[in-house]
């Protein structure tokens, strides 16, 4: 199967569920929000959506394949097994969870 998204909206949504996910819902706001008002705006939200799909289009070709996007959820999970055990517990992910709150 070869699964192509070309769609920048929808690449958003993937990096937010990525590297985002682990972080309080303030931090991930003020992630975006670089005019600094509190919300996001659509520019705004098309500047993180392009730099998300950036990302995950490893061979930048404007295209995300199936491979491509494996790849950086492999990625996520590995920075989420820090025994390397090839799982993720309940204990490494709050213990992400607090690394990021204090950044």
């Amino acid at each position: 199967m070869n699964i192509i998204l070309k769609d920048t909206a929808v690449a958003m949504l993937l990096g937010i569920s990525g590297g985002a996910f682990a972080q309080e819902p303030s931090s991930v706001l003020k992630q975006f929000d670089k005019e600094g008002d509190g919300a996001i705006s659509v520019a705004e939200a098309d500047v993180a959506s392009r730099a998300q799909f950036e990302k995950l289009d490893s061979n930048h070709d404007g295209l995300v394949t199936e491979q491509e996007f494996v790849a950086a959820r492999l990625a996520l999970l590995h920075g989420l097994d820090t025994d390397n055990d090839g799982r993720v517990t309940r204990s490494e992910l709050r213990s992400r969870f607090l690394t990021s709150l204090r950044q």
